[in-house]
């Protein structure tokens, strides 16, 4: 898992600055950074809370399990979330991947054509 990639793609979503800088952190150092943001919107600001999570393609039943946790909704939330920014990596991933072999396999053809 890049956390760095994952933080960056976060505060994109989120419209937020980094919350680290360039200092090393952790997965739960993120995972806790981005609950408290969840936590301060659901109390201040669940109207645009709500269009982020829209945004990110989380599913509505997904969210609504999240909100109805009985530990922390917030917590629940950021799992959610970082799990849709891994997923949105490893999809780029795979998308770049394929354009290249698809780039080789073009270049093999035009080269086997002559």
């Amino acid at each position: 898992m890049d956390i760095q990639q994952t933080t960056t793609l976060i505060c994109k979503d989120f419209e937020l600055d980094l919350p680290f800088g360039e200092q090393n952190y952790s997965y739960e150092e993120l995972r806790n950074w981005l609950a408290e943001v969840i936590a301060l919107w659901i109390d201040k600001n669940m109207e645009h809370l709500l269009w982020v999570l829209y945004r990110l393609d989380i599913s509505e039943e997904k969210a609504v399990e999240a909100f109805s946790s009985m530990t922390s909704p917030s917590l629940a939330l950021a799992d959610l979330v970082i799990a849709r920014e891994l997923q949105k990596i490893s999809t780029r991933q795979k998308y770049k991947e394929w354009q290249v072999n698809q780039a080789d396999r073009d270049e093999i053809n035009d080269v086997e054509s002559w």
